[in-house]
């Protein structure tokens, strides 16, 4: 009896710490606001304010990440959505001069800075009075309303993987709805967002079990030569997509099969170097159809991932922490 009085005890605990973290998510917006901030607020001028943003390293990150917990909080409040597709606005632009200057397209690059600076201008994304103020303030009386959202998130986490599994994607195209670019954009973000949580979904401890050993065979390459599992996973837990935050210390987390998220991770970077080969094939020529030897070679990604059956286990793991 006693022993079942102390589980409930902390599993109480392990409750109230969670929804204590999740009711306020200005936690989570904060630092990722802070970094585009100061270059924004500090501006005296559109040109000033996308060189600003460019000098910073992280802008795009953080752009990136404020997008995902706006999609992740729209789950619970659609006014979440608005703030996400602000944020999206300075992730495009920065996005279009990247692209561009990888490419070594320097007019092509000039011209994004010069369209992205006629956004932040007709916005009033810069000064003293800049746009990321109000949506600051704007986070902080929404959060102000949120309940125990952790089981609203993990189901909006679980449909996203779910919706991945069954969209018909076509890889005949790039940029195209449901093309290329699309499918490994919908895997970052899930991924992306479930990461922005900070330990609310973190890895079973045992990294080398898992519901489907065949997703092992995911991560296996020309190179390799050892079949032990801890080897074949040393190369994609490296990945900068491969990272989940612990648990932190009584807080209620959702462990999942870290070969399942692996998976994903393993899928995105290979999607996202066969779509870096078409872009650069392209260069300034506007063309959205995939080459033929790049569409197989996606498909094939595409089709080994889904034997795997990783998106909907994962999507299972998930929702069974979600009751």
């Amino acid at each position: 009896m006693k022993k079942l009085m102390l589980v409930l005890f902390i599993g109480l605990n392990s409750i109230s710490a969670i929804a204590q973290q999740f009711q306020n998510p200005t936690q989570l917006f904060d630092k990722w606001l802070a970094i585009l901030e100061t270059p924004l607020v500090s501006a005296k001028s559109e040109a000033a304010a996308v060189d600003n943003l460019l000098a910073v390293s992280q802008s795009r990150i953080a752009a990136f990440n404020l997008q995902a917990l706006g999609r992740t909080f729209s789950s619970i409040n659609p006014e979440f959505s608005q703030i996400r597709f602000e944020f999206k606005k300075i992730e495009d632009g920065l996005g279009k001069i990247d692209k561009w200057s990888k490419q070594g397209l320097e007019k092509k690059a000039t011209e994004a800075k010069r369209e992205f600076a006629v956004v932040l201008k007709s916005e009033k994304w810069f000064g003293a009075k800049s746009k990321i103020i109000t949506i600051r303030k704007r986070i902080q009386n929404l959060a102000q309303n949120l309940d125990k959202p952790e089981t609203t998130i993990l189901k909006h986490l679980a449909d996203a993987l779910t919706e991945i599994y069954n969209t018909p994607f076509d890889f005949s195209g790039l940029e195209s709805i449901n093309g290329l670019h699309e499918y490994r954009r919908e895997i970052r973000w899930f991924m992306i967002e479930t990461r922005m949580l900070e330990g609310m979904v973190s890895f079973k401890p045992d990294q080398t079990a898992c519901p489907n050993p065949a997703v092992f065979e995911l991560f296996k390459n020309k190179k390799t030569e050892s079949t032990n599992i801890s080897d074949l996973l040393k190369p994609i837990q490296s990945s900068k997509y491969s990272q989940l935050a612990a648990a932190k210390p009584g807080q209620l987390t959702c462990p999942v099969s870290a070969c399942l998220f692996y998976a994903l991770s393993d899928t995105v970077e290979k999607i996202g170097n066969i779509k870096d080969d078409v872009e650069n094939q392209f260069g300034e020529s506007g063309d959205d159809t995939t080459p033929e030897v790049y569409k197989k070679k996606a498909e094939k990604v595409f089709d080994k991932v889904n034997q795997t059956d990783a998106f909907n286990l994962l999507a299972a793991e998930l929702l069974q922490c979600a009751q």
